[in-house]
């Protein structure tokens, strides 16, 4: 059983006490897994180059514990470019410092990515005498990167875990080649934040949306390399040759903000494109109540959970055909893929086609199911065991 174990999770990211939806999806495994086990512990290794860079928020990187939860931001010296090579051993030996110094005991390390995360978890295996599990959250560019880079110290780390779980299946082989105990567990979402059941003319009267108006969602971090938010408001400038009759959405934030901002005001389409300040997840909820698209042309990605949240709250998909995400939109019903995402007149004709469409909610909140955190902590809990 694993209610007298104690779990230690390293991770590359994670949010501050304050925590706004940023680098949720770690947070969210954390809080259901800790359900099952006597205690847990979170470190977030934070390079002091970091740390001196975001010195004026410092704030954010306050320990806090809740539940059975403690949460730590560990510091360690490291330069990018001088010292880059020696991220994870640097993380690795301030980390075990910190563990030695606070007493900190446990029986499991699962660690979040790759490097430096999975580097310091496999090292911590053999210094405590536990069993150590890695999720490779990594988008597919990053992972092939590693795995193609020929640096001994990825596959080093894949192979000295006892456990590596990936979060797409076309990568599992590849794993397997580094350790026969790789699998694929998908991400999931938290169906107890994403309520379903909002009043929906309630809400638009809340936010001054006009009841005769389609509502296209977009949330992602504005980092426009990865998310393509250029292209994707492209597409409304010429959707809008066609109709009228919509209003853009864009969720989050982040340093390319002003990119965006000035896009916009350059193809004058304020009217059309809303930038909507960054909120936490049960606010997220409602806009995807509201919607009657979800917008997320991007470049690359990760496994990103918001899929699955849109799934949840009944709500049909356009995206690029982006590595992974072929496996889960497997049919029509649920959403549309794109194969090019700089290709903006198609998604523009794209849109105004599947505005039109008579989805039928139920197949969708079905399929949406089958990613719940009951089934995906179900999954996990067996590796633990």
């Amino acid at each position: 059983m694993l209610k007298d174990k104690k779990l230690l999770i390293i991770s590359n990211w994670f949010p501050s006490h304050n925590w706004l939806p940023s680098y949720t999806f770690v947070k969210e495994y954390t809080d259901e897994i800790s359900s099952y086990f006597e205690s847990v512990t979170v470190i977030i290794p934070i390079s002091l180059w970091e740390y001196v860079i975001n010195f004026k928020n410092r704030n954010k990187y306050r320990h806090y514990s809740y539940s059975n939860i403690k949460v730590f931001f560990n510091k360690y010296y490291y330069i990018p470019l001088i010292f880059s090579r020696f991220a994870g051993v640097l993380s690795y030996r301030s980390i075990y410092n910190f563990l030695k110094k606070e007493g900190i005991w446990f029986d499991f390390v699962h660690s979040h990515f790759t490097w430096p995360s999975g580097y310091v978890g496999m090292r911590l295996k053999s210094d405590f005498w536990v069993k150590s599990i890695i999720t490779v959250h990594e988008n597919r560019d990053w992972f092939l990167q590693e795995y193609n880079s020929g640096i001994n110290i990825y596959r080093e780390t894949w192979k000295n875990s006892d456990i590596v779980i990936r979060v797409n299946q076309i990568d599992v082989p590849l794993l397997k080649k580094c350790n026969k105990d790789s699998t694929c567990i998908y991400n999931w979402y938290n169906e107890r934040i994403f309520n379903r059941n909002y009043d929906i003319t309630k809400i638009k009267k809340v936010f001054n949306i006009p009841f005769w108006k389609k509502i296209l969602l977009n949330v992602a971090s504005y980092k426009i390399h990865h998310k393509n938010q250029i292209n994707l408001i492209k597409s409304i400038k010429e959707l809008l040759k066609i109709r009228k009759d919509f209003l853009l959405y864009l969720i989050w934030d982040w340093k390319d903000r002003k990119i965006i901002q000035n896009f916009i005001e350059r193809t004058n389409l304020w009217n059309y494109v809303k930038i909507v300040w960054p909120k936490k997840h049960n606010e997220i909820a409602k806009w995807m109540n509201i919607a009657d698209l979800f917008l997320l042309p991007s470049y690359s990605e990760w496994t990103p959970t918001v899929l699955f949240e849109a799934f949840w709250c009944w709500l049909p998909f356009i995206w690029t055909e982006v590595w992974w995400v072929w496996e889960i939109v497997i049919k029509e019903d649920y959403g549309f893929l794109l194969k090019n995402p700089e290709d903006y007149m198609l998604l523009s004709w794209t849109i105004n086609k599947w505005l039109e469409k008579d989805w039928d909610k139920n197949i969708i909140l079905t399929y949406s199911k089958e990613f719940t955190w009951k089934n995906i902590v179900g999954i996990t809990k067996k590796y633990y065991n």
